[in-house]
């Protein structure tokens, strides 16, 4: 009894550092997406012209934004995906699919369905094969 509350509570403090990390990140990257727009604002001194723009590389420019905005939704799907799991107790990929199919109440199956057609268990057992032929050597 004392093992399963130790091991919950090292699970549930896992979860939580995961979801404080992605939150981390994703608090990060939107403060340098806010210093890059607050750089890029062209702000004219004393007789300069405001409607000349001053020189840029697009490609620098597009490189960047795309940086940003994957940084951005990365952080932000993983706190989401990370905030999710903390709540409902998910630590692993089966325990996601055992949960959903409790929370769609299907029947619960411990052993998933393997079945795969001619090609596919044909493929599988070629792979097999050949990693095992390089084990012995």
């Amino acid at each position: 009894m004392i093992e399963e509350k130790k091991e919950l509570k090292k699970r549930r403090v896992l979860q939580m550092a995961r979801f404080y990390g992605a939150a981390a990140f994703t608090l990060i990257t939107m403060r340098l997406i806010s210093r890059a727009i607050k750089v890029r604002k062209y702000v004219p001194s004393i007789f300069q012209q405001n409607y000349k723009l001053p020189p840029f590389s697009q490609r620098n420019e597009a490189m960047s934004a795309l940086t940003y905005a994957s940084a951005a939704s990365i952080g932000t799907f993983s706190t989401l995906i990370f905030g999710f799991c903390w709540a409902l107790d998910i630590s692993t990929a089966r325990e996601f699919v055992f949960k959903t199919r409790e929370f769609m109440s299907l029947p619960q199956a411990l052993e998933t369905d393997t079945s795969m057609d001619e090609e596919t268990s044909k493929l599988t057992k070629q792979l097999q094969d050949l990693l095992s032929s390089e084990n012995n050597k």
